[in-house]
């Protein structure tokens, strides 16, 4: 051979310790085979190839016929001797050269074991004794933990597991279905685009109309002094009209344009105000608020220069134009903060061409303008002081001049505190403004007239007719005239016709009308005569205001005298405010829906190009027509139009025209960075925008400047780097790729995250999204841990799609996320008869089922690799790996160690993932605030079924608002039954109005544990999980702390200041208890823990209003009422029954109330002295009764609304809630058959609001859980296995005998426990003897495969079946292994070194990991301080149960006192309304009576009386009416606020996909970008990656009886069962994306069968473009396969020296196959795997045996 035994192994070993040593393994069979020249068997023997990973699988499997063929052939001509003694020896000199005990080698069967058994595959697993670790086993043990270079070890393979006869199938599980279907898509599609189509129209024409009115108004203030030629419907009559404006008519438009610059002034500092006073925001330093204070100065200034100087002077075009010009100081910081770059040159040349452009405003325009050169200065001055404010958002930290990283540094702290800042500085440009009005206009005016009284009141203007005739001047005034007698008809007042007056005779003011007929077209009439009076107490007026005619007659033209509209100037003030609020708000809900380019940016940049066509436009057709827009605005109102363009194309060719388009295309450049958005959906405000400010002078400049460029912090690709791949054979990767994988932009490396998700080192990556799945497990069935568990693999595929993506292709994924998954199991254990512990059934069902989970979401056969088990202090710990390469941790809680319950699991991960991995694994305390403000708890029930979209939301959520705590989603109960069909209409009106409302107003006051996202940073605070983690030491703590813990969390996070939310939007369902009493008893929990911690809140209301921004004193007083309403609300239906009964069956109300209080006190009774049992029988009939005189509630409710009428405050309030539930659901479409079940909800009011309080209320002091309670199973002396010192086992659970015995002994009272004692020993005496005798009987002999070792860890043979005399050796081994004699005789078990649960049947697959000494060390000390059991003394016991019987005692009393006090304060006042009453004014009842009147002598005569009744109510039952109603109107209206907000939420999550650019038009990189997502999800799919095309065959329903070919497809999938399977969805990806090649046809293979014509991944384009990306990423597969060559060359010799050995023997058993053997570079274990996914894998080695 060339090598004797001790050389290749000494070689081997010494190319192990160089890290290129061949796999144990596989030198163990090769020298194996070699050794015994094995050449003249017809066997072929297949060797699956192990490439370097952790936990290698390695199976040597043979197919059905080789097997068969085997069992034949093998006689005498293979002896133990010759096969199994050689290899014995080699494993036995390597075991002995090698000092490493890990890996695990093989061990021959006994001499027991027949031919057919010397397979490699009946192999037993065994491991060396331990040995004194080296430092290489120290390495090597790091590398284990790394996953990545663990050793390998023959284990158990699926292919060993199945059987050639059991091939039939199951049909795969069928789809869950995700989404809502097509016309929902399609819906949210038609919204998203409507919505696109509003924001742009809404905001380009807010923007317009704001800039428009603006430059009018700033027009007419330079009108004044200045004759203006108006529409001639004044006076008619004449060609030609004008007037001549006073300062007193333009003093109202100077007062005008200040309020609308203030305006915007005065709402920042009332939204600055409030964050200060309501929010914890940071103070200035005096530098920051002098350097903010000189800017925003200086900012104002040029505003008042611009505004009150300059615009007054322009006409209205050149003034829009030059709202453009406004960006020359960010035009030079762009150009200093550039980023260097291989483009630097081009964007500098840009920036240059820009910064010309905008200094072109200061002597360019000017020059060609010639009514500027009186503003020559002033112009540039106003424009760069303009500028100034937005210096913040250009500068960039990243620039290459020192000073202005330092700026840019500065700017960064500035933005942390503008709050307080902006609250004093808002107000000071409020007065700078108010100066400079007064400084500029002062030229225009005195101030005299500034500072007149009501300059927004009427004024006198006359209007002229030019050029009239004495015709046209008679003609005049005959109508003027007429016009004054019908308005003296009007008034009441009549005067003779009047003469026709001289000209120039002017009437006096008490005998004229003022006439008014050209202001909107409409004539107004003002009586001066009476407000004379009145004008004699003001100050002296002008002698033209004090006595005027209404008309003025000369020569040849005459005056009419009319008053100006009064308040017409702040009304466009108002109307100009409201676009600029409009345009705002739209603007920024467009960035919040990721609409900004079109809701945006792209209205922005048209804006002043509309106004400036607009502009051109009006004042075009104003010249041509003088009553143009006069119906709109007043006659003497519009923008001054100098020198306006008569055609398009003048207006172009003029140097005007150029100069504006050059500041156009530069502000577009400086505002570039709108086209590219960088921000989370739904940001802040704050995130948005740099200022908190807007001015309303030109609105859409600012806002675009105002846009933060660098919104969203950047991932490095570099701090996210993958290490080295692992890979095994059940988790299969593609060789060859280690050597040239370039950097990736995600990581799941285990050696970059020791600790969970958390890094090892600081970087960028630490602010990626973190989310933790934590869910508490007890007794769920099967089909509910089913639903749990396809929710967490869905994530988990989801988060690998996403990995994928970034990692292979490149795309960074803004929505990326870092995933773990975790279940607490309580009560996971079950004692033995010896007293040790075993897992439980339920524990049994989760590791039976997850397989299961599994296949159903990835519709195929699935089975995950075998867990790793791990016992820890608390009990166990299973450890699997999901298909996406997440972990799930299954802990496994033991009563005897650990406290069980939910709210101890919640402390149970708190502590683990926040105290331990975080806060004590990481060093840094700026990583650990980083890493805490983005690690999210998904706190999740063991029922739940859920989406990764409805998480998204959530995260969504809480990137939105950083003080944002915890954030619920909607839930949804399922099941079947009647009380299913309640909850679903329950939990709809309870989401739908009541958490809307609390979400709208305040905050919501519970996040429930079955579906919440949760922010580490909320949970690490104060006196929130150090207080979540208190023992309940007084009664009340049972109640609030224990009954509700998912209530009394968001408590503590209110009261820290935190706010909890509701995302109508995120979906999850749960099952909801389906029985009468498992519903009674969980509200019995839930209705007692909401009223503690309500009223605990309360209490405290003080500090919460104080440091919780989001919760006011009206939220307080919204919850009293609330409270209020819950205690009273059984008497109200109480009294709502008597009331319907006595109307329908026209009873007395007392009899009424007789028959209703019967079955009331019952209960009452029946609850007080009772066992629960008999309580919940005693509600279900009473519920049952009133759910049938409900029916006579529905008739009283009708009579007593046709007796009163519809406005009856009863009929308006029963409207008001149809209403409100009608409308509510239509708003909620997808929801809307949940009010289906209303009429259930109707019949049950009774029992759930009257009946079900009692119960609640009565039953207090009992604290057991109540729901999914299994029964206690009794041990063999008949105790049962619950601690006997918990107090809730003691409060809850009734103490019985062993019924079973009673049964037995014909039903006797008492049973000897000696008795019982004895009986079972003699059973297990009899069953020992048994066992015995059939041990030693020949027929019966079986081999026991229990080994045990030093380490007192049995393991079990895997290839054999336990029978049950197999499985009572076992147990006797378990016995005598792990207790003593001594110990075993007394019965005193060491709970803490039994390890019998470690071997169950059910884990018999995994594999035994040991907790790390530090992580061991931390479970001890946090279970001796906050988790050990409670084992309570009995004196303790018994305070705290009389404790809770007194809690129970005294409010019961008080429920029930006040409730009758209410229901007799109101039956009273029923019965004497008539001397106590309030009419109500509403629809009066008017009874007509017609009699006769006998007095008289006409018979026919006849009087009528008419009386007019109306209703007359009790005062309480109308405060309480009116107390609901208000309710309720409250409700429905923070119902609506919170639907617009799930709308916009909705908005931003759809994803638009008709303004894609379809396939031929998409570049490579643009058709990976856009759907790098779906392509990883679709490459990744397991299902269909280990079969061939024409393999993958339809499932059989849907094929016909006659298409199915059933026996093919068994024969596929008998050979299937032979090969190595795919299990994970990165290997899946690696397979399909490393095989994609464009040359050839797309190939289905790999693929399901079912929607290949929708799979993106097969087609050309994206084929194409993917081995484009996969080739300039990761090199053509040429290059790849030279890297394997040069891997070769690093082998080492003893490595190298095993292949030609082996070349050598398959050249002597196939010669024709040498050459191409020799072409082939890679290693016979390193062989890739058919892309293709044929029948014959090329990995395979053949070897010939005999």
């Amino acid at each position: 051979m060339g090598n004797t035994e001790e050389e290749l192994v000494e070689e081997w070993v010494q190319d192990s310790q160089n890290g290129s040593q061949v796999p144990l393994d596989h030198l163990v069979s090769l020298y194996g085979y070699a050794l015994l020249g094995l050449e003249d068997s017809d066997e072929t023997v297949r060797f699956r190839k192990i490439e370097p990973s952790h936990e290698v699988e390695y199976v040597s499997d043979m197919t059905g016929e080789t097997e068969q063929n085997y069992s034949e052939e093998t006689d005498q001509k293979v002896k133990e001797r010759e096969y199994e003694e050689p290899k014995r020896r080699v494993r036995n000199k390597i075991d002995e050269a090698t000092t490493s005990s890990e890996p695990i080698i093989m061990n021959p069967d006994s001499k027991n074991s027949t031919a057919t058994n010397t397979n490699i595959a009946n192999a037993t697993l065994t491991k060396p004794p331990k040995r004194e670790k080296t430092e290489m086993d120290r390495t090597m043990d790091r590398r284990d933990r790394d996953d990545n270079h663990s050793n390998y070890y023959i284990a158990e393979g699926t292919v060993t597991e199945n059987k050639g006869w059991d091939i039939f199938r199951l049909l795969p599980p069928k789809p869950d279905r995700i989404g809502h279907g097509f016309w929902h898509d399609a819906s949210l599609q038609v919204l998203k685009l409507a919505t696109f189509v509003v924001l742009f129209l809404l905001t380009l024409s807010s923007a317009v109309i704001a800039k428009s009115t603006f430059i009018l108004m700033t027009s007419a203030i330079g009108w004044g002094g200045q004759t203006i030629t108006i529409c001639n419907q004044v006076i008619s009559e004449a060609t030609k009209n004008t007037v001549k404006l006073k300062n007193a008519h333009v003093v109202k438009w100077v007062w005008a344009t200040l309020l609308a610059l203030s305006a915007p002034e005065a709402l920042c500092f009332v939204r600055s105000m409030h964050r200060t006073m309501f929010r914890n925001v940071k103070r200035p330093t005096f530098i920051q608020f002098v350097f903010v204070l000189i800017v925003e100065t200086l900012h104002s200034i040029g505003v008042g220069i611009l505004v009150f100087r300059i615009f007054p002077d322009l006409d209205a075009v050149t003034a829009v134009q030059l709202t453009n010009a406004m960006c020359f100081v960010p035009a030079i910081l762009s150009l200093i903060s550039r980023k260097p770059s291989k483009l630097s040159l081009v964007l500098v040349i840009i920036d240059i061409a820009a910064i010309a452009a905008q200094s072109s405003g200061f002597w360019a325009y000017p020059m060609f303008m010639p009514n500027l050169q009186k503003h020559s200065i002033a112009i540039p001055v106003s424009l760069t002081l303009i500028s100034l404010a937005w210096w913040q958002n250009f500068v960039h930290r990243d620039s290459v001049f020192p000073p202005v990283r330092t700026l840019a540094k500065f700017a960064q702290r500035l933005s942390e505190r503008r709050s307080k800042t902006y609250a004093f500085v808002s107000l000071w440009k409020i007065c700078v403004y108010v100066v400079c009005c007064f400084l500029f206009v002062s030229s225009r005016m005195k101030i005299e007239d500034m500072l007149q009284k009501d300059p927004f009141g009427e004024k006198l203007l006359s209007v002229a007719g030019h050029d009239m005739n004495q015709t046209q001047i008679e003609k005049f005034q005959t109508r003027i005239n007429q016009m004054i007698e019908q308005a003296n008809r009007e008034a009441g007042y009549y005067s003779p016709p009047s003469k026709p007056k001289p000209p120039k005779k002017q009437p006096k003011a008490d005998e004229a009308e003022q006439v008014d007929a050209g202001e909107y077209n409409m004539k107004r009439f003002k009586r001066f005569a009476e407000d004379a009076g009145d004008n004699q107490e003001e100050e002296e007026a002008p002698a033209e205001e004090e006595e005027f005619s209404s008309y003025n007659i000369y020569s040849n033209y005459v005056e009419r005298n009319q008053l100006t509209m009064a308040y017409d100037a702040l009304w466009l003030v108002i109307f100009q405010f409201g676009a600029v609020f409009v345009c705002y708000h739209s603007s920024k809900f467009a960035c919040k829906v990721m609409m900004q380019r079109m809701g945006f940016a792209l209205p922005m940049a048209l804006s002043v190009p509309v106004t400036v066509l607009l502009m051109s436009t009006n004042c075009k057709l104003r010249q041509n027509d003088p009553c143009h827009l006069t119906n709109v605005l007043t006659v003497e109102l519009f923008w001054q139009c100098n020198g306006a363009s008569k055609t398009f194309a003048d207006f172009i060719l003029t140097p005007q025209t150029w100069i504006w388009l050059c500041w156009l295309a530069s502000q577009f450049w400086i505002t570039i960075h709108l086209w590219n958005p960088k921000h989370e959906r739904l940001a802040k405000s704050e995130k948005l925008f740099i200022l908190p400010y807007y001015i309303g002078a030109f609105v859409d400049q600012s806002l675009a400047f105002n846009r933060r460029r660098d919104d969203k912090a950047k991932i490095k690709a570099e701090d996210l780097e993958f290490d080295a791949e692992d890979s095994s054979l059940t988790y299969e990767t593609i060789p060859g790729l280690q050597s040239k994988t370039p950097p990736s932009v995600c990581s799941a490396s285990s050696s970059k995250m020791e600790n969970g998700l958390i890094r090892d080192s600081a970087s960028s990556a630490d602010a990626i999204t973190k989310i933790y799945a934590c869910a508490t497990m007890w007794h769920e069935t099967a089909v509910e841990m089913t639903c749990m568990l396809k929710s967490l693999f869905r994530m988990d595929e989801d988060q690998c799609a996403r990995r994928n993506a970034q990692k292979y292709l490149k795309v960074i994924d803004p929505d990326y996320y870092e995933f773990e998954a975790h279940i607490f199991f309580d009560d996971a254990f079950t004692q033995n008869e010896y007293g040790e512990p075993e897992i439980n059934k339920f524990v049994k069902k989760i590791v039976d089922v997850i397989d299961q989970a599994a296949s159903a979401v990835h519709q195929t056969q699935m089975r995950l690799k075998p867990p790793k088990k791990t016992k820890t202090p608390y009990g166990g710990k299973l450890t699997y790996i999901m298909p996406g390469k997440n972990k799930l941790f299954i802990h496994l809680k033991d009563n005897k160690k650990i406290r069980n319950k939910k709210r101890w699991s919640q402390v149970m991960y708190l502590y683990y993932l926040l105290g331990y991995r975080l806060m004590m694994k990481v060093d840094d305390p700026s990583r650990k605030e980083i890493i805490s403000e983005n690690t999210f708890i998904l706190t999740l029930d063991g029922d739940v079924d859920f989406t990764p979209q409805s998480v998204y939301l959530l995260v969504d959520l809480m990137k939105k608002n950083r003080r944002l705590g915890a954030a619920c989603g909607r839930i949804h109960p399922r099941g079947d039954g009647a009380m299913v069909w309640y909850q679903k209409f329950e939990y709809a009106i309870g989401h739908w109005l009541q958490k809307a409302t609390e979400h709208m107003i305040g905050c919501v006051m519970c996040s429930p544990g079955c579906f919440s996202l949760f922010r580490a940073y909320a949970l690490m605070d104060d006196n929130v999980a150090r207080r979540y983690a208190l023992t309940s030491e007084e009664p009340k703590h049972f109640i609030q702390y224990d009954q509700g813990e998912d209530r009394w969390l968001c408590t503590l996070l209110l009261q820290r200041g935190y706010r909890v939310e509701y995302c109508a939007a995120s979906d999850a369902q749960t099952f909801a208890p389906e029985g009468f009493n498992e519903f009674f008893n969980q509200r019995r929990r839930w209705i007692p823990s909401t009223i503690f911690n309500i009223m605990d809140l309360l209490k405290d209301y003080r500090n919460v209003v104080r440091v919780n921004e989001s919760i006011s004193i009206w939220y307080i007083i919204y919850q009293l009422v609330m409270l209020i309403s819950s205690i009273l609300g059984p008497g109200t239906i109480f009294v709502m029954i008597i009331g319907a009964i006595s109307i329908s069956f026209t009873i007395d109300t007392m009899i009424s109330l007789v028959i209703v209080s019967i079955p009331v006190i019952i209960f009452i009774v029946v609850c007080l002295v009772c066992k629960p049992e008999h309580q919940l029988i005693c509600a279900q009939t009473i519920g049952a009764i009133f759910a049938m005189l409900m029916t006579a509630v529905i008739v009283g409710t009708s009579l007593q609304l046709q007796k009163d009428g519809l406005l009856s405050p009863h009929s308006m309030f029963t409207v008001a809630v149809a209403t409100s539930f009608v409308t509510a659901a239509i708003l909620h479409p997808l929801e809307f058959t949940c009010i289906i079940p209303g009429t259930i909800y109707f019949l049950a009011i009774p029992c759930m609001y009257m009946l079900l309080p009692i119960y609640s209320v009565c039953n207090m002091h009992t604290v057991s859980w109540g729901t999914r309670e299994d029964p206690i199973t009794s041990d063999k002396n008949g105790n049962g296995k619950r601690n006997a010192g918990n107090l809730e086992s003691g409060s809850s659970i009734q103490k019985s005998g062993n019924w079973c015995t009673r049964i037995l002994c014909c039903g006797k009272g008492s049973v000897d426990p000696m008795s019982v004692l004895i009986n079972d020993k003699l059973n297990e005496v009899i069953k020992k003897v048994e066992r015995l005798d059939r041990k030693h009987h020949p027929s019966l002999n079986r081999r026991a495969s229990i080994l045990s070792s030093t380490g007192g860890t049995i393991q079990i043979d895997k290839c054999s079946e336990a029978d049950e005399d197999e499985q009572a050796e076992i147990e006797d081994a378990l016995e005598m292994s792990n207790q003593s004699h001594a110990a075993k005789k007394n019965q005193k078990w060491k709970q803490a070194q039994s390890e019998v649960w470690l071997a169950d049947k059910a884990l018999k697959r995994a594999e035994r990991e040991y907790l790390e000494p530090e992580e061991e060390s931390f479970w001890n000390d946090v279970i001796e301080r906050y988790l050990a059991p409670i084992d309570m003394e009995k004196n303790n016991k018994e305070r705290l149960e009389a404790g809770l019987l007194a809690i129970r005692n005294s409010h019961t009393v008080y429920f029930l006192m006040i409730n009758i006090v209410f229901i007799i304060s109101v039956l009273v006042l029923q019965i004497h309304k008539d001397c106590l009453n309030i009419e109500w004014p509403l629809g009066p009842k008017y009874n007509h009576t017609v009699r006769p009147c006998y007095a008289s002598h006409d018979d026919n005569q006849k009087e009528e009386i008419w009386v007019m009744t109306r209703l007359q109510l009790e005062p309480i039952g109308l405060v309480f009416l009116l107390f609901f109603v208000s309710i309720l109107v409250i409700q429905f209206l923070a119902m609506l606020c919170h639907r617009f907000g799930t709308l916009a939420h909705i908005i931003a999550s759809t994803e638009l996909f008709c303004f894609r650019k379809t396939m031929d038009r998409l570049s490579e990189d643009e058709l990976v970008a856009q759907n790098a997502v779906e392509i990883a999800r679709e490459l990744q799919a397991i299902r269909g990656i280990d079969e061939n095309a024409h393999n993958i065959d339809i499932p059989s329903e849907d094929r016909g009886i006659s298409r199915r070919r059933v026996v093919q497809n068994l024969e596929s999938s008998r050979r299937s069962m032979m090969k190595r399977k795919t299990e994970t969805l990165d290997a899946a990806f690696k397979k399909r994306f490393f095989a994609l090649s464009s040359e050839q046809a797309p190939d289905p293979a790999g693929f399901s069968a079912r929607d290949n014509s929708k799979r993106l991944t097969l087609r050309k384009g994206t084929i194409r473009a993917l081995e484009h990306r996969r080739d300039s990423l990761f090199g053509t597969l040429d290059n790849r396969k030279e890297d394997e060559v040069d891997a070769t060359s690093m082998r080492g010799p003893a490595q190298r020296r095993l292949e030609r050995l082996f070349t050598a023997q398959q050249d002597q058993q196939n010669p024709n196959s040498d050459g191409n053997r020799r072409k082939s570079n890679s290693r016979p274990w390193d062989q890739p795997s058919n892309l293709s996914g044929g029948a014959a894998s090329s990995g395979d080695v053949e070897l010939r045996r005999f």
